[in-house]
């Protein structure tokens, strides 16, 4: 501050010329406060997405094992594995049962009792 106010004698400037520090410190503060809170804002927005997006990843890769790669390409059954039809309803009653869970349904899973 010594130098500041030795330069200003020097030039001739006035001590209250320019802005005022204070008045510059409160906006910057404010502007520092509004990134934060944008910050915050995209990375719940992006916790969500990467939520989305792993969920949709595991869709694809269900349906594949379903239908996809499986199946009579290989001689396979639905599942791509060498199923009867009988424990091919039951893996779909189990799928069934698992939606039902994570729905909210009261329903009580066992993968041993189906």
């Amino acid at each position: 501050m010594a130098e500041n106010k030795y330069l200003r004698n020097l030039g001739g400037v006035p001590d209250n010329f320019g802005k005022e520090r204070e008045k510059v410190k409160l906006l910057d503060k404010e502007k520092i406060d509004d990134y934060k809170k944008l910050v915050r804002v995209l990375q719940e927005d992006n916790y969500k997405l990467e939520g989305e997006r792993a969920k949709l990843k595991h869709l694809v890769k269900m349906q594949v094992m379903a239908g996809g790669k499986g199946g009579s390409a290989t001689g396979k059954g639905k599942y791509g594995h060498d199923l009867t039809p009988a424990q091919e309803a039951m893996v779909e009653d189990y799928a069934f049962k698992l939606k039902l869970n994570n729905s909210g349904g009261d329903d009580e899973l066992d993968p041993f009792t189906l």
